[in-house]
């Protein structure tokens, strides 16, 4: 049960992991799609044009876009809990997909560590493994954002309320990524659902 920061370096990409007590507490990366611009659109938070928008102006402004975006009323101090909570989530599942690189442990002083959040260790692991060998599984399956997804007719009834969402708009074949920017509820979700 350490306390300290995990950094994981591939290529050009690092992401570090903040624990307390072995629980995680936070997450950076400096990769496009774990930054929180990405995920409050990637899950339907706000929409691209505002959102990059005040992203412009928090940075001119040299101010925490997610205070900011709170400031502008686009979303609650809840919402921005919960989207940086998916944040840190998503980067340490992103993190289960790396198969080389360097990693290193650091124990930094206590007052250093970010640590809004506190989230299980051991069920994140228990879920990213999980989620891990499925979305292997999908990759497999659609290797690329770009794949073309089209309806089979004489598919059976699709059994939740998002797969009849999708079904529905798939009136002629659509890419991955098109489905992905389309429905916005996140890249696990919209591959279980396919």
């Amino acid at each position: 049960r350490l306390t300290g920061q995990l950094t994981c370096v591939q290529g050009d990409i690092r992401k570090s992991l903040f624990f307390k007590d072995g629980e995680l507490c936070a997450g950076r990366s400096n990769h496009q799609d774990d930054s929180l611009t990405e995920v409050l659109f990637r899950f339907g938070a706000i929409e691209r044009e505002p959102l990059e928008e005040a992203e412009r102006e928090a940075e001119a402004l040299k101010r925490p876009l997610g205070n900011y975006l709170v400031e502008l009323g686009l979303i609650n101090q809840g919402q921005l809990y919960l989207y940086f909570k998916k944040q840190v989530e998503e980067i340490f599942y992103s993190l289960l997909f790396f198969v080389y690189g360097d990693f290193y442990f650091t124990v930094p002083h206590l007052e250093e560590l970010p640590s809004p959040l506190q989230l299980s260790t051991q069920q994140l692991l228990l879920d990213g493994v999980s989620r891990a060998d499925d979305m292997r599984r999908f990759k497999s399956l659609i290797p690329s954002r770009s794949c073309l997804i089209a309806r089979i007719e004489s598919a059976p009834e699709a059994p939740s309320e998002e797969s009849r969402a999708i079904l529905s708009l798939l009136r002629e074949p659509m890419s991955v990524q098109e489905l992905m920017d389309h429905f916005r509820i996140g890249d696990f979700r919209l591959y279980q659902r396919v």
